[in-house]
């Protein structure tokens, strides 16, 4: 008898580097994700990656795939994680190193990372595919879909949607709760000249004047980006 596939619900960056997990040992699985294709929509910041996670990468990939990923990674020498006034410029505090390995810390977009994940299991996942729930049948489980549709059967289920996992609050039997925070981010990339001056390193610059609330900064200046180029 074939044995079923391992069902994982969402295609999110903790999904697919499981499926590679999969992929690697032979274990049979099927992936089904709500947006229409990888580049559907955008993925968000930036990820910096710890000693733990990086050793946890590269326990999954095979060299030659966890060589391609480390490549495509960001590195960033510096003294650590430092913070400023952004009114006044003053230096305010310093934090723990960052570095991951090599004295650099290291750290990847997400939707590259999400990318080389995913290479290899193309195949294996079927998009448009928007999970609500799931039935348990005598020896295994079932999807069940926005449309009213059914996934194969599998041996188990993997959630894998993120903090709405609909899978989630049914297994929970809706104790899981999120909350909102208030806190809001904006990821985007600025000419290097605008932090220049800071060096080399990960920095924060934090307004507290704002009777909005606190506004602040985080920025990544690599040694690449210290280098002038004449465009004349």
């Amino acid at each position: 008898m074939a044995q079923k596939p391992i069902l994982i619900s969402g295609a999110g960056l903790a999904a697919l580097l499981f499926a590679r997990s999969l992929l690697r040992a032979k274990i049979p699985f099927r992936i089904f994700e709500r947006d229409a294709s990888l580049k559907f929509r955008g993925q968000g910041y930036r990820l910096r990656l710890s000693t733990e996670g990086l050793d946890a990468i590269e326990s999954v990939l095979e060299p030659p795939a966890w060589d391609k990923f480390f490549d495509r990674c960001g590195k960033t020498g510096g003294q650590g994680f430092s913070a400023f006034d952004a009114v006044t410029g003053e230096y305010t505090e310093k934090y723990e190193a960052l570095d991951s390995r090599g004295g650099k810390t290291i750290g990847i977009s997400r939707g590259d990372m999400r990318g080389l994940f995913f290479e290899g299991c193309e195949e294996f996942i079927e998009w448009n595919r928007n999970v609500r729930g799931y039935e348990e049948t005598t020896d295994g489980v079932r999807l069940l879909f926005g449309d009213g549709s059914k996934s194969v059967e599998g041996s188990m289920l993997v959630g894998g949607e993120g903090i709405n996992s609909h899978v989630a609050k049914q297994l929970s039997g809706g104790k899981l709760k999120v909350y909102d925070t208030g806190a809001r981010g904006i990821h985007g990339q600025a000419p290097t000249t605008a932090f220049k001056g800071l060096g080399e390193g990960v920095f924060r610059l934090t307004d507290d004047t704002r009777d909005e609330g606190r506004l602040a900064v985080i920025t990544n200046v690599r040694a690449d980006d210290m280098v002038l180029v004449d465009l004349t």
